[in-house]
């Protein structure tokens, strides 16, 4: 048997774990989630589904929370999806089906990155799939069915088709993300920047006009926003949900811009260390190559939807599902198991274990309990934090400060 086909029968098995694990994770009735007290009834997030039902007779104003004609109304995605949706005949009915596809598929795509990233040790590939497909993030994001799954999976196809040289159809699926749940919009506006010299220039410029015209036509549409800065949340700003309990107080732009300059600091940081502590940092980016991967495109381009959607403030934990694969970039090109490779694991991994927004909001008799769950969501928090600014100094590094340097060797 040659190596091709051992190779794709260890990841087809693979595979079949990362499913497996998850089929499991939901007979269990999703544990992780049921201690953090946040457990509902089973797919709630695919409301939207439901959506699509009313959409027929009462248009837009399925965005409408008020509307007495419609008990489910607040719906609040790109209106693209209901036109879909109506198309295809998706209703509220399937919601369950479609949820578990989804999760499935989700799964599955883990294995993949995972396995095509990780070939020299399988051990340690499995025991990562298993740590990561039944962390509190995306254990919240099978058990609430919500449609993140969607644009993770057409991220992917998106990803695909870009290896392939099939920039229009990535271009139109990418496109497409950003209408159903917004924040794949900065994407949109990089993968442009990017393909510049390859796709027509009039599409280039057309799809992300028309795109954001849509876009914030439905964002004047909804009428209900998610909380923020509470518990279960992640980004630049989610920390003011400590600083409440401090008594300290402000506006949510406050905190957005007050994150957003932390981060970049903590980039900067970073950059002035000593290299040794930052592996990645030593590696350069073959910018000569025009050839990508599947999976190193995939894992560029969850990368930064983690950065913009931290940028943006806050996030509800599910939106970590891209930081399991785009979280994978600073460990790229990277074989050797140094002590810094190993700390930058457990803090990648701790950060996803410990954000999932314990503390306070569960409830419990025991201040012991409160008290250690509230200090792993600050470790997680933290570790999160420290990660995501490792990422974006790795941007800074190998894609800002590169091209500014050819710029300026091309005016010189």
């Amino acid at each position: 048997m040659n190596d091709s086909i051992v190779r794709k029968l260890q990841l087809l098995f693979l595979i079949g774990f990362s499913n497996l694990i998850t089929v499991i994770n939901y007979l269990l009735d999703w544990p992780l989630v049921k201690f953090a007290n946040f457990r509902v009834p089973d797919f709630t997030d695919s409301q939207p589904l439901k959506s699509i039902e009313c959409f027929g007779s009462l248009g837009l104003n399925v965005y409408d929370i008020e509307n007495p004609a419609f008990p489910d109304c607040g719906y609040n995605y790109g209106s693209i999806l209901l036109v879909l949706g109506k198309v295809l005949g998706l209703n509220g009915g399937i919601y369950r089906q479609v949820s578990i596809i989804f999760a499935l598929l989700v799964s599955t795509i883990i294995a993949i990155v995972l396995g095509n990233y990780l070939t020299s040790n399988l051990k340690l590939t499995y025991f990562l799939v298993f740590v990561l497909v039944t962390s509190p993030p995306i254990s919240f994001l099978f058990e609430r069915g919500n449609f993140d799954q969607l644009i993770f999976i057409l991220i992917f196809v998106a990803a695909f088709a870009q290896a392939n040289k099939w920039r229009l159809l990535s271009l139109i699926i990418i496109a497409l993300t950003a209408l159903i749940k917004f924040y794949s919009f900065p994407l949109l506006v990089l993968f442009v920047i990017a393909n510049w010299r390859f796709v027509n220039k009039f599409i280039l410029i057309f799809t992300p006009i028309l795109t954001f015209i849509m876009i914030f036509l439905d964002i004047s549409r909804i009428t209900w926003f998610p909380s923020t800065g509470g518990c279960c949340q992640f980004g630049g700003a989610s920390f003011s949900y400590y600083f409440r309990f401090l008594g300290m107080t402000g506006h949510q732009d406050f905190w957005i811009i007050t994150g957003v300059a932390i981060l970049i600091l903590g980039a900067l940081v970073i950059l002035k260390l000593p290299i040794r502590l930052f592996p990645v940092l030593r590696n350069t980016v073959d910018t000569k190559s025009n050839t990508m991967t599947t999976i190193q495109i995939f894992i560029e381009w969850t990368s930064l939807i983690v950065i913009t959607s931290y940028i943006a403030g806050f996030n509800y934990d599910y939106r970590l599902v891209f930081y399991v694969t785009g979280g994978l970039i600073i460990f790229q090109k990277i074989t050797e198991y140094s002590t810094s490779n190993v700390v930058w694991a457990l803090l990648f991994i701790t950060s996803l274990w410990g954000t999932i927004g314990l503390g306070s909001e569960h409830v419990s008799n025991s201040i012991t309990i409160l008290v250690i769950v509230t200090l792993f969501q600050i470790i997680g928090d933290l570790s999160l934090y420290l990660v995501v600014s490792y990422m974006v100094a790795f941007f800074i590094k190998e894609f800002l400060l590169i091209s500014l340097k050819k710029y300026l060797l091309k005016i010189n």
